[in-house]
């Protein structure tokens, strides 16, 4: 009996397919107008004062450790007060990748809202949890120190850049 169950949970591992995601915490938001040209509000610049708070979290997702993205889940949300103003700025999508460039810095992407449709991610950083060094000839897997995730979105005539690595 158990040759037939170890027989079975092996076929039954051949049959799952592991992904490797990544999760991360929203450390910094910055939104732009469409053009690039103004900023609208930077959380690193305005993160301390009075009625700021922004949170928001990503989800990357891979069949392998550095395989190509699968799947990417985002959101960001950001709030502030002005005076009287009530400012508050959101932005969330779970989307699969339908291509990406040779380099791994674009990624197009449909929406699985099917309000919002396809459009593009743009990876300014996205750095691994682990980093190969070299020292005195001999490599060495370690920890990475800045294990940043940062990509711009466009979107409702904004742009987002949007920056996981937490809020420390």
């Amino acid at each position: 009996m158990s040759k037939v169950l170890a027989v079975f949970l092996l076929v039954l591992s051949f049959g799952v397919q592991a992904e490797y995601c990544q999760t991360r915490e929203l450390g910094r938001v910055s939104i732009f107008d469409r053009l690039g040209e103004e900023q609208w509000v930077d959380s690193a610049v305005i993160q301390f004062a009075f009625g700021v708070d922004f949170y928001g979290e990503s989800r990357i997702c891979a069949e392998y450790e550095d395989g190509p993205i699968k799947t990417i889940e985002y959101d960001a949300n950001l709030l502030y007060v002005d005076g009287t103003v009530v400012n508050r700025f959101e932005i969330y999508d779970m989307v699969d990748a339908l291509g990406f460039t040779q380099n791994g810095a674009r990624y197009d992407v449909r929406s699985r809202y099917v309000e919002v449709g396809d459009y593009e991610i743009r990876f300014i950083r996205r750095a691994p949890d682990r980093q190969l060094v070299e020292v005195n000839g001999k490599e060495y897997v370690v920890p990475n120190y800045d294990r940043a995730t940062i990509f711009m979105v466009e979107m409702d005539g904004l742009i987002w850049e949007l920056d996981f690595r937490g809020k420390e």
